[in-house]
């Protein structure tokens, strides 16, 4: 049950949890960006979408193509991005 005035009180409070809510998901969410040295190899994570109030991730390898990071991939699609020999 709402009070008559309650909207703003209810919409700062939505407001607050969204701000929160993107707060955690980048805290979970681990992905290197910019300019790094070819073939590097770096662990990530991704904040998948949540089912049921159970919260999905993955952790995979981002492998680094033409001087830049690439996504966060499985480990086996990770280490077909890498040179041959590497």
């Amino acid at each position: 049950d709402r009070y008559p005035g309650d909207e703003a009180g209810q919409a700062t409070l939505e407001s607050a949890a969204s701000s929160i809510d993107s707060a955690s998901e980048r805290q979970r969410t681990s992905l290197a960006r910019g300019q790094c040295e070819e073939a590097s190899v770096k662990e990530c994570k991704v904040l998948l979408p949540s089912s049921a109030d159970v919260t999905n991730c993955m952790v995979g390898l981002q492998v680094c193509v033409a001087g830049e990071w690439g996504d966060c991939l499985s480990e086996s699609d990770a280490e077909a991005r890498l040179p041959s020999g590497e």
